[in-house]
């Protein structure tokens, strides 16, 4: 049995903004509520404090990458499996910078806790190649 819908929400926008919606939702092939109801409960606000602490890991992730690169260039000796690996995290670095700036500036649903996740797991794996213990 279908619930009845007595709840209104008024929102205001620009005639400009009023038929991109609802051309959106014809292409959907659904209502303008419905389409928003959908959007709103499938696509994810990304919210600033979540972006500025992702930034912040990455930040600690190169921080301990130039870290392993001044004990090399102290020893001046450094062991090229060490040195691949820390290029492959430094790559997986910038792919996580391009994701979050992504995620800032997209239509594009992007999952946030899967990046957090990820620099978790950089983090570690950085850390233990530099002896760093936080």
């Amino acid at each position: 049995m279908p619930k009845t819908k007595l709840s209104r929400v008024e929102v205001r926008m620009t005639p400009e903004e009023k038929e991109n919606l609802k051309r959106k939702a014809a292409e959907a092939h659904m209502t303008v509520s419905k389409f928003i109801i959908h959007l709103s409960q499938t696509k994810r606000v990304i919210l600033k404090d979540d972006i500025a602490k992702l930034t912040v890991e990455i930040s600690r992730i190169g921080r301990n990458i130039n870290d392993i690169a001044y004990i090399g260039n102290y020893q001046k000796f450094i062991n090229r499996t060490q040195l691949k690996v820390v290029s492959e995290y430094l790559s997986e670095v910038v792919e996580l910078q391009k994701k979050i700036l992504s995620a800032m500036f997209s239509d594009e649903d992007h999952t946030l806790i899967t990046l957090e996740k990820k620099i978790e797991k950089l983090t570690k794996s950085v850390d233990s190649i530099g002896g760093r213990k936080n």
